[in-house]
């Protein structure tokens, strides 16, 4: 009998029966009734390890790569690069955290590659283009850089994006490379045209929220689109939060004079700062604008209400990933996440 019909027979994961027959269940929160159920089932059924799996798995595989970012919204992929570090451990499988910055995702591969490191899994936002916005020449070069370095790198690992796809780029691929994304254009005209249906009023977006399609449904609804600024230049030192109430005296004016009752943000901490500098200046939320964000980042200690905020579900993607490269099942196809929006107390 093989592992995975035990794990099928009794309802756990390979990865659970796997650690129950190892000496390393005692590191991991398992329970003791169930490594003694799984023990008891493996006997009965007269369950033996393959010694030559066993060494064939020890040689083989190297460290698994796992790269986070340092930008926004990293408080949502810590979660995520737990539960990756607890699955990989669970597998005996080892690994390496990589930190990254948005441009030199080729960098930080590459430092893997050299540690002997063949597969990676990224909890990182690549490079890619807002709504509207255009690249300036500095950010071109270093895109361009960056793909450069990335195409050599990855024609020898394996490499899967768990929650941004790559690149925003048109045309561009990479070897060996699957991506695992939120079409956000369709998550934020999903979100505008439910907070015009709820509220109506003009609507303000950030940068990297303006896709055409969000104009395109604010305009046909008989309102317009206005442009929040948000300053990153200013001071390396002041918080994304603070950024938020910073931006709240633009926004009040907006709202105001402008007849703006709805904001798209493209961060959970810049969403809770813009409210909380709002309600300062005496703007209701939600009576008088809705706010929404994006990450949905539950342990972050921003919120000054509860924040409607866009989910990606990437723990069970992260899931996905880790049982593909430790099992070596079929990768997870190519896909779009399911991204939803959680309506909480910032909006109508």
């Amino acid at each position: 009998m093989m592992m995975k019909e035990i794990a099928a027979a009794l309802g756990l994961s390979p990865a659970t029966v796997s650690l129950c027959l190892s000496e390393r269940c005692h590191n991991y929160r398992v329970s003791k009734a169930t490594v003694a159920r799984v023990r008891a089932y493996a006997e009965q059924v007269g369950y033996q390890p393959n010694a030559l799996a066993r060494r064939l798995r020890r040689a083989a595989p190297g460290p698994v790569g796992l790269v986070i970012s340092q930008e926004l919204g990293v408080e949502n992929r810590i979660g995520a690069l737990r539960l990756a570090m607890r699955l990989l451990e669970a597998a005996g499988r080892e690994f390496i955290v990589q930190m990254s910055m948005r441009h030199g995702q080729g960098a930080a591969a590459a430092g893997l590659r050299s540690l002997g490191v063949h597969e990676v899994i990224y909890l990182s936002r690549f490079i890619d283009r807002p709504g509207i916005a255009e690249l300036t020449p500095t950010e071109a070069d270093e895109l361009e850089a960056d793909l450069h370095r990335m195409r050599s790198v990855f024609g020898s690992m394996r490499v899967y994006a768990a929650d941004y796809p790559f690149p925003a780029a048109p045309g561009v691929r990479l070897p060996n490379f699957t991506a695992y994304g939120v079409n956000r254009e369709h998550i934020y005209i999903e979100a505008a045209s439910t907070m015009l249906r709820r509220s109506g009023g003009d609507f303000a977006g950030d940068v990297n929220c303006l896709y055409p399609g969000v104009r395109r449904v604010v305009e046909e609804a008989g309102h317009r689109l206005h442009r929040l600024e948000l300053s990153f230049d200013d001071n390396a030192e002041v918080s994304h939060y603070e950024r938020g109430r910073r931006a709240a005296r633009r926004a009040a004016e907006l709202v105001r004079d402008h007849g703006v009752r709805n904001f798209l943000i493209h961060n959970d901490q810049i969403a809770a700062g813009l409210m909380k500098g709002l309600l300062e200046t005496g703007i209701d939320i939600p009576g008088t604008a809705g706010i929404i964000g994006f990450d949905d980042g539950e342990a972050d200690p921003f919120y000054c209400r509860e924040l409607t905020s866009i989910r990606l579900p990437l723990q069970e993607n992260v899931r996905s990933i880790v049982a593909a490269i430790t099992e070596k099942t079929a990768p997870p196809p190519e896909n779009e996440l399911p991204a939803r929006i959680v309506w909480r107390g910032s909006t109508c």
